[in-house]
């Protein structure tokens, strides 16, 4: 007896997923528009070019690490550095597109995000490409792991201690805006 529900096939799937992430950034889109209108009010800026560049050489390597046969930890754990830097790139280039400090403040929190699973995830990298015996399963690295990405990930979108919140301390530059109060920027360059 079949069951009522038959999985999708591989095709369905590839036309399926990009979909729903669609209608899911659409839908996110109107949220966040609704709650603050000057984070999609963009500029063209030259600088911007750069990381468009970067944007899409980093989806172009996503597409073709996805196209591999072979799934080994190496190929996964280098699709984890491509995303971060992915995540990265996009909303650096949101950022330098953005008209206001509010944009650029509202882009940084998200940015967060790849720049700071981005060591954790070369980390990984780095053990699987070069084969060195060490378990990464173990509970005191996943502690180690989780916990220092959680507690910089804390201090870049909830304290001003790596980024500053205030629209006060921007200022614009001709590659968007920038603040010179990074207090603990320098502990997590060492960690």
């Amino acid at each position: 007896m079949g069951s009522f529900f038959a999985w999708p096939s591989r095709n369905t799937l590839r036309i399926l997923y990009p979909l729903i992430f669609a209608i899911f950034l659409y839908w996110m889109i109107g949220v966040l528009q609704a709650q603050n209108p000057d984070i999609f009010v963009l500029h063209l800026n030259p600088f911007a070019w750069l990381s468009a560049i970067a944007l899409l050489g980093n989806i172009f390597v996503l597409l073709k690490i996805s196209t591999f046969k072979i799934k080994d930890a190496t190929v996964f754990t280098f699709s984890g550095v491509v995303s971060a830097l992915t995540i990265w790139s996009a909303t650096e280039l949101l950022q330098r597109l953005s008209s206001h400090p509010e944009g650029y403040i509202f882009w940084d929190g998200i940015q967060s995000w790849g720049w700071v699973t981005l060591p954790v995830t070369f980390l990984l990298f780095t053990i699987a490409y070069s084969r060195v015996k060490v378990d990464v399963r173990s509970i005191s690295m996943l502690l180690f792991l989780v916990f220092s990405s959680l507690f910089f990930l804390y201090l870049g979108m909830g304290t001003g201690y790596i980024d500053s919140h205030s629209v006060a301390d921007y200022f614009a530059t001709p590659w968007g805006y920038d603040t010179n109060v990074h207090p603990l920027l320098g502990p997590f360059v060492v960690w």
